[in-house]
Formats: structure tokens, sequence, C-alpha cells
């Protein structure tokens, strides 16, 4: 039997984030109603202006403090699918792990859960974790050749992260700690809805969110950062992170979808990655999309440091919910061409 998704409510955290509004779009061009969730009625109200021929199946709750008890029960009353998107980004420094980054994607994760469940008609919530909860000890070193899967869970306890120096470290704890988090409150509580987990590389793409970008900010576009470091002729090679591997905004997106949707996504954890770009790969690969462009400065005597050889079997989501990715180089070009598009001289 169809179901009639108008008659659908899909509650979408971080609404105004580069993947929350991404994944609001997604379910609004399926035929879903959409209600985000925001710490900002201005920012919301931009989302309707960039989407316009949307806004009427839009709506938004302002959320102050995620963590905050009861921080989602207004905004879960009489929704269908939960996909909890907020969550702290990599911090800019470790003066305070806890209040800065463990305690809102844990506790943040976990008040999102028991909102839900006093929420009798929500039947599924849909976490974003991270491929970083799913990987090694980044104090371990290389593990060559070591394909990890959704099997595999990032190794740390709570002290650990809040004590720790390492601004990764601290973020991939956090992750890895939230999911836990939220898979035990799953087993001990059996709530009324099922639990499933996306674990995204880092997230390419254009924000949908009508938000404009900051690009005196020390990361440019937030997780787009690699590229927009790629693109600025002021800075160099040595200045782009390499991620492990990225994704596109978009890919991302229909993954919480689908898992809202298939029958085989409730109680599974599932990571989404494309490949690894290596940080003078992003330069090479956009002198050929935009020749005469000055970009990113490949110092002379550049030597490439040690990259990591293990990587991530991207396989499951494909397989289990049939989800189809973006090529590579699309998606570092269409991401490209929008940053160019809102700031030319990058």
């Amino acid at each position: 039997m169809s179901v009639d998704k108008s008659q659908l409510l899909v509650l979408v955290s971080g609404f105004t984030g580069l993947l929350g509004s991404q994944i609001a779009l997604t379910a609004l061009q399926a035929g879903y109603k959409v209600r985000g969730v925001t710490r900002s009625q201005a920012k919301g109200e931009l989302f309707k202006q960039k989407h316009p021929e949307l806004a009427d199946r839009v709506s938004f709750v302002i959320v102050d403090d995620i963590t905050a008890p009861g921080a989602f029960d207004e905004a879960v009353k009489g929704v269908d699918y939960f996909i909890h998107s907020a969550s702290p980004l990599t911090p800019e420094d470790t003066k305070d792990n806890e209040g800065t980054v463990l305690k809102p994607a844990i506790n943040g994760a976990l008040e999102a859960l028991r909102s839900a469940a006093r929420e009798p008609n929500l039947q599924r919530v849909i976490l974003t974790s991270s491929v970083a909860a799913a990987v090694a000890d980044v104090n371990i070193g290389d593990r060559a050749g070591k394909v990890y899967t959704e099997k595999d869970w990032y190794p740390v306890t709570y002290d650990q992260a809040k004590n720790s120096t390492v601004p990764y470290f601290v973020y991939a704890a956090s992750k890895s700690l939230a999911e836990k988090a939220a898979w035990d409150f799953v087993e001990e509580k059996k709530p009324g809805f099922t639990l499933t987990t996306i674990l995204p590389s880092i997230i390419y793409g254009e924000n949908q969110s009508g938000v404009p970008i900051d690009f005196t900010d020390p990361r440019p576009g937030g997780t787009n950062n690699a590229i927009a470091i790629a693109l600025d002729p002021t800075r160099d090679v040595t200045q782009i992170a390499a991620p492990s591997g990225f994704v596109d905004v978009r890919d991302t997106a229909a993954a919480h979808l689908l898992a809202a949707e298939h029958p085989d996504a409730p109680g599974e954890r599932f990571i989404v990655v494309q490949k690894r770009y290596l940080p003078v790969e992003y330069i090479k690969f956009f002198a050929k999309e935009f020749p005469g462009r000055e970009l990113a400065k490949v110092p002379e005597g550049y030597v490439l440091p040690p990259v990591f050889s293990w990587t991530f079997d991207g396989t499951k989501v494909q397989k289990v919910l049939g989800l189809k990715l973006h090529e590579p180089e699309e998606t570092l070009r269409d991401t490209a061409n929008w940053l160019i598009s809102i700031k030319p001289k990058i």
C-alpha cells in the first residue's frame, strides 16, 4: 500500500546547518511536510525565502538549548519521523571539551530520544553520527590496510575525551559516545520508535539554509573548508586538512530520508562516504575545472605528508537502502561553483 507523504511530518534538528537544510529540502521535494528545529527565528525564515515554492509546507520551532530537559517535547508533537542532525563540529580549541562538544553531542542526542519516546505517533528516529564514531583511536597511528565498517567503534572514554588536547580526538569521541548513548537508550527503554544511525564522512555541498556564509571565519564554509581554501589564492596547500574521505550533502540527506522509509533500516548503522582526495589533488582538480583561476599555492619543495592507508567500506548503504552516490568529481565541481557564485574572489 502506497503512503501519502503529504500527510507525514518530518522533524529535522540542525535545520539551518549544511546537512539539516539539505535534509529538509530533500524531504520537501519528496512530498513530506517538514518542521525544523532552530535557535533563530530569523534563520528559519531565510530557508523559506530561499525556497518560496516549498514554504507552505515548512514550519519551525525554536529550541535554544538542545541539552535542556524536555528540549524537544513541543517539537515532536504529531511528528512521524525525527531526523536529529544537530551536533557540534570539531572544536577550535580544547579549553572546555565538556561544555562545547561532549555535553551538546551526548545530551542533545539523549534529549531528542527522550522527547521522541513521549510522542506516540513517532515511528522512527534517524540520528546523524559520523565515520569518526567507527575509526580506530587516532593516537594509535595508521592501521595499514584496515577497512572500517559499521561493526567498528571508536574506542574512547568520556574522561579521555574531556581531558584531551587534540581537537579531532574530542570530536570523534563525541560522535562515538553520543551514538553509543543513543543505542543504549533504545536497548534499555524500548521506546515505540526505531533507531537508525547515519555515519557520513566530511560533507561537501551547497548550503540550502539561505544563511550567508562568513568568509572571514577561519573555516569558511564550515565543512566545505577544504574546498574554500583550495580556491583561495591567499592560502596554500598546507592549510588544507585532507579528510579520510568526503561525501555529497545531497547523498547524505538522501541516506537519512531512505532510513526513514526503508523497511530494512531500523536498528542499523550506515556509513556514507565517497573517496579520499589529498590536499594537492584538490588544487590540481580545480586547475583543470577553472583554467586561469588563481588557486591556493603549492609551496616550492612541498612534500606530501604521511597519509593514513585505512579506508571505509560504504557499500552497505548502497546495497541495503539503494542509495546512489554522486561521482566525487561532481561533488567537488558543484561545491566549488556554488562557493565561487556567492564570493567570486574567495
